[in-house]
Formats: C-alpha cells, structure tokens, sequence
C-alpha cells in the first residue's frame, strides 16, 4: 500500500506543529505526528509505503494513519492502470528519426513520423485521440514554444489520458513525469512553472543576467521567440535512452520523476512536486 501526503508547509511552535495544505490548517499535538512531519519536511517526501509508516508508528500505525486520513493530510495511492503503447511525436525532424532507428521494440513503441513540423500542428491530432486510449503520449517539442505547450496540456488533461514532454530549456533537455488529470500528480505545467522560478531566484541571488531573465526580457516585449539548442548526438540519444527505459520502469516512480540531461553534467533526476497555483491537484 502506498500513502500520497497532500504538498504542505509546517509552522513549528513549541507546544504543537501548525501543517497547512491545499485542504485547510491542522494544528498536531502528538510528538510522534510533529516527529513524522518534519522527517518529510526535512527529506522533501510525498510519497509513503505501508512498511514506513509501521517503521515509524509501529503499534499505532493503524489508528494514526486513519487519523491522517480523515484529516486530509494523507490519502492512498490512486491505482494507475499501466499505458498498452507508448507513443512518440515530435516537431523535430531529426529527433524522430534517430527515434525511429534507435527503436528496438516497436510492438510496444510507436514513432509518429507522420507528425512533423510546427508544434501547433499537433494540436490537431491530439484533439482527435479518445479519451479512453491507453497509450502514453511522448511529445516533444523542439523547438520550445510555451503557448503551444499550454495548449497541448489543456488537451491532455481535458483528455484524460497520459502523457509527458521532452523540450530544451536552458541549455538542457528535460523529460517530465507521467502525468494524468486522474491521478492528481504534478503536470508538466506544474513542472515548467518551478524551472522557472529556480532560474530567476538563481538570477535575483546572484545579481547576474540568466537565460531566464533574456527570456522573461523577450516575452515581455512581445518577441516571438521559441527558446531552444542545437540537438546533438550526445543529448539525442540520451534522452532516448530514457525514454525507451519507460516501458520497464515502476509506473509510480515515473509518475513523480523528472529527468534532465545536459552534455556537461551528464543526467540527473527529481522529483515532481506540485505548483501552488496550479488547480491539477484538486
């Protein structure tokens, strides 16, 4: 049994331990409950196992987690029926055809390359699709465009089916999560939203020009411009690697993990957490 903990923010007082979420404040007297907050809090956790809870609560476990259940801190692991396809679209020529060549299992990956060119034009056959299609959508958009991004999410979600993105941002490539409505997880907007905001802290903190602040400088004038770069080998064929690990990889950990490559410094993961102005959640 897995446990999904409602993203939150605690207020530690000496007598008890204020923990507000998007479904209100809860105020926590036992030492064991303000001891289980701030563990999370401290490892950036939302996601527990049975066997963490009985390692934490021992006895108790059952009558605590009953008590987190009904105060809507906690909630359990929605069953994510697994995809029966993954399908790969992009906007990049050369991206779907070294796609097509590196794909070693075409029973169960299938490359659009019927779909190339602007990213708008996807929006046209992801409005066809059905709702109730099992397939898992990788699109990719290189180059960048943001309007068109949002576009495509909105239909994803109105969908209700799953999906994830590969684009270039800030001299990387980045594979989102696995994102369903149903599923409450954190969406690709969600993801975008945070990359952001970590590049204009980075900005604010250091006194110095970043890719965000060029970009935030170009969309405030209006400037139609899709941030993207040059798609090497290198980025190609590692980002592919991923993508064609997704098929053996844990549904959950893919529903909460983020992957970003760079030449440089090779690939990294994270985890996906939720964007507070972001409704996908609720």
């Amino acid at each position: 049994m897995q446990y999904n903990i409602y993203q939150f923010v605690i207020t530690d007082f000496k007598k008890y331990l204020v923990v507000q979420n998007c479904k209100g404040i809860t105020i926590i007297k036992d030492k064991k409950i303000i001891s289980f907050f701030k563990q999370l809090d401290k490892d950036n956790r939302l996601c527990i196992s049975q066997s963490f809870l009985e390692e934490f609560f021992g006895s108790d476990t059952a009558s605590i987690v009953e008590y987190l259940m009904d105060s809507s801190l906690i909630y359990k692991e929605i069953n994510k029926e697994r995809f029966k396809k993954i399908r790969i679209l992009s906007n990049n020529e050369d991206f779907i055809l070294s796609a097509e060549y590196n794909n070693k299992n075409s029973s169960s990956y299938i490359v659009e390359n019927r779909i190339i060119g602007s990213s708008s034009n996807f929006l046209e056959y992801l409005k066809n699709i059905s709702g109730v299609d099992e397939s898992l959508f990788i699109i990719s958009l290189l180059p960048f465009d943001y309007s068109d991004f949002l576009k495509i999410v909105n239909i994803m979600s109105e969908k209700d089916v799953m999906c994830a993105f590969v684009f270039s941002y800030n001299n990387s490539l980045y594979l989102t999560n696995i994102y369903k409505k149903t599923w409450y997880n954190p969406c690709p907007k969600c993801f975008f939203a945070h990359l952001e905001a970590s590049l204009r802290s980075y900005s604010r903190a250091t006194g110095t020009v970043t890719f965000q602040t060029v970009i935030d400088l170009l969309y405030n004038n209006k400037v139609k411009y899709s941030p993207t770069l040059p798609l090497t080998s290198v980025l190609t064929l590692e980002i592919l690697s991923e993508l064609f690990k997704i098929e053996k990889t844990d549904l959950n950990e893919l529903s909460s993990r983020i992957v970003q490559v760079n030449e440089e410094t090779g690939i990294s993961y994270d985890c996906a957490i939720h964007w507070e102005l972001c409704d996908c959640f609720e």
